[in-house]
């Protein structure tokens, strides 16, 4: 069993608030639509009383351009729109995006989704550094 996360994890040191506004505004700018918005630790506070580090889920639909290049097939649309995970840390921010998987690992993604990726990788890497790197 592999034991390589699934996800690139970006740091940006911004409080979450202003992280979450920096990352809607680059993945705008970039044609690509925020279709959605799940607060996970208010609405575990709000259900449960438990209280949590922020988290939220922003949905992100690829481009028009994107779209147009490609027949989306039904199989493809569960990794649409793709799910980037935004989680406070104190004074700085972590921002999680589903990793391509190694050409040897055996994964089969739809080029649309695999391309979405990157474009989003590449809009978050104008504001953050792979945590990697980070150290």
């Amino acid at each position: 069993m592999d034991s390589e996360p699934a996800t690139t994890t970006y740091s940006i040191p911004e409080p979450f608030g202003e992280t979450l506004r920096s990352l809607r505004d680059v993945l705008t700018g970039r044609d690509l639509r925020i279709t959605g918005e799940l607060d996970l630790s208010r609405r575990i506070q709000r259900n449960l009383r438990i209280g949590l580090a922020p988290c939220v889920v922003i949905y992100v639909w690829p481009s028009d351009r994107l779209l147009r290049s490609f027949v989306v097939r039904p199989s493809t649309a569960l990794l649409l729109p793709l799910h980037v995970v935004v989680s406070g840390r104190g004074t700085r921010t972590e921002i999680h995006l589903l990793k391509l998987p190694r050409l040897d690992g055996g994964a089969h993604i739809a080029p649309i989704v695999k391309l979405q990726i990157i474009e989003v990788a590449q809009a978050i890497e104008t504001i953050a550094m792979p945590l990697s790197l980070v150290g």
